[in-house]
Order: structure tokens, then sequence, then C-alpha cells
């Protein structure tokens, strides 16, 4: 079976040879069923590069949108991404992917053939519990499926999904601690989920606690611009009730040597005295009947007669 010149025959020489021994083709190895759309031996080279039909079909999916008039438009990566993950999503495979995947955003169309069969080979024992180390985003990727609720039944399912595997593959790598952590409260939030749900972690406290400071600081900047807290009845005094009935006094040294109190001004509407006498508008001081006050105070300015 060796070649004259004492080299080894190509795989495709001994299929050949197997074919067409006679002997062989008697034997019960050989049936009468021809296979003719695919071969009966596939080399080494052919399984490595084999994808099954199924990643074809998701990537064919189209970034370009048509619309019903015409036009369109290009798809982001995050809408791609979901409709991808969508169209995958109850894929399994069984190819196990020995080298590494590194991409800091990282997507389906971010993979090469063997990363995209590695991961969801991975991802297919995630999903029986069997969480094993991998590359950091295959973890990502994950995480972005559940987010946007691939492969979950419900929220409340999507968050338990959540919570367990960034619990479990943080023993792997703490770091993604940084974003699990904000993206499990930020589900919550969005979904309409029990705030009760996030208890065990600090950053609720810590939340409360800003919200404290907030309220606190809004009602202080509210005392500071209306201290009155509330709006001034038609006609009433803007000065404070206990003030609204005081004449307004002052010392003008320049203008009166002698040292004389004169009045500066006086409220427009009739107020009354700790006294008890009664001074209106059109008055400087008490009136003559007051015997508290003998002496007018004389006037400020032009006459108010």
């Amino acid at each position: 079976m060796k070649p004259m010149n004492g080299s080894k025959p190509a795989a495709r020489e001994l299929i050949d040879r197997i074919m067409a021994s006679e002997r062989l083709q008697g034997s019960s190895h050989f049936s009468e069923r021809v296979y003719a759309s695919e071969p009966i031996l596939t080399t080494g080279r052919q399984m490595a590069n084999y994808l099954p039909d199924r990643y074809r079909e998701m990537k064919a999916i189209s970034r370009w949108e048509t619309n019903s008039n015409g036009s369109g438009r290009w798809l982001s990566e995050a809408e791609l991404f979901y409709r991808q993950g969508t169209f995958m999503a109850d894929f399994e495979d069984d190819c196990p992917y020995p080298g590494t995947f590194n991409s800091y955003f990282p997507t389906y169309n971010a993979m090469s053939d063997r990363q995209l069969r590695g991961y969801f080979t991975w991802r297919a024992a995630v999903r029986q519990s069997d969480i094993q180390e991998s590359c950091l985003s295959f973890a990502y990727v994950y995480l972005y499926e559940l987010i946007c609720g691939i492969g979950v039944t419900d929220p409340m399912d999507g968050f338990q999904k959540l919570e367990s595997f960034w619990q479990a593959y943080r023993t792997f790598s703490p770091e993604i601690d940084r974003y699990a952590r904000t993206w499990l409260q930020d589900y919550v939030v969005y979904h309409g989920l029990s705030p009760q749900l996030l208890e065990p972690y600090k950053t609720l406290s810590f939340d409360r606690a800003l919200v404290a400071l907030t309220r606190a600081e809004e009602l202080a900047c509210a005392r500071l611009t209306n201290p009155q807290r509330g709006r001034r009845k038609k006609g009433a005094s803007a000065l404070p009730a206990e003030s609204a009935s005081r004449t307004r006094w002052t010392d003008f040294r320049s203008s009166n040597p002698s040292g004389e109190r004169t009045e500066l001004s006086r409220p427009r509407s009739t107020a009354t005295p700790a006294h008890g006498c009664r001074i209106t508008s059109s008055t400087t001081d008490c009136r003559p009947s007051c015997s508290n006050h003998t002496r007018r105070s004389p006037s400020i300015g032009p006459s108010s007669r």
C-alpha cells in the first residue's frame, strides 16, 4: 500500500483505494445505500472549517433595513446584535474553543467562525448550570443576551439569571463587578421590579442617602427663595406681621443737627401703636386727643396734605 517513493499516501488516495477494492465492497462494511450530497469520510481540515448552516443564516441578517417607502437605514451594532441573538436564542453547539476572544464591545459580529461555535458550546453548558471559566468577553456577551431578554421567560427570570451568573463568574474574574452590579440595578428599574431585590447590595443604601441629601438641599433652597412659604393676600403688607404696625425711623444727623429722630416713612394703612392711639396716612403724629404725644414731628420731603 505504500508508494514506491516511500512517502505516506494522501487521505484522498487511501479513500480511492478502499473504494476500488472488490474484496472490501463485498464485505458487510458496505451497503447498497448511496451518499450523494455529503462525503462518507471527512478529513480533519474539513471538520475544522465546517460551519453549520444556522451560523450562515445568522450572518446573512442584513445590517441594512429597508422601509415600506423604499428608503432605509443602517442598523446600529446593538440592533444587529439583538436580531442575531433572537435568531440564535435556542441554538446549541458542541465544538469547544480552546483559544481566546478579547473585544472591548464583544458581539457575535466580532467573532470568528471558531469563536462563534465555541461561544454557543460554552453557553449551552452555562444554561445547564455548568459555568466554566472562559474568555471574559464570552461572559459579557451572555450578560448582553440576558439584558436583551434573550433566553429568559420574563423579567424576574432574567433578574435571577443575571444575578446567579454574576455571582458565579465573579470567582473567576472579579472585575466583572464593575459593570454587572450597575446593569443589575438598571434591569430592576427598567422592568419595574421590586426594589427589595437590591437590598443585599450596598449601593442601594448609598442611593437612599443621596436622595435624602438632594431633598434636604431642595427644601433649603425653597426656604431661601420663598421665606413666606405662600403668596401674599391682596392688599396685605409685605412686612412680617409683627412689623406691619411699626413706624420706620432713622437718624439724619446731617439734616437734623439737633439729634431729634425724624420719620422716614409711614405705612399707608391705618395702624394702632402700642399705647392705643390711631395714626393715619394723612397725619404725621398721633391725634391731638392722644395724651401720650403733644409735639408733632417734622415731615421729611413734600407735604402729604
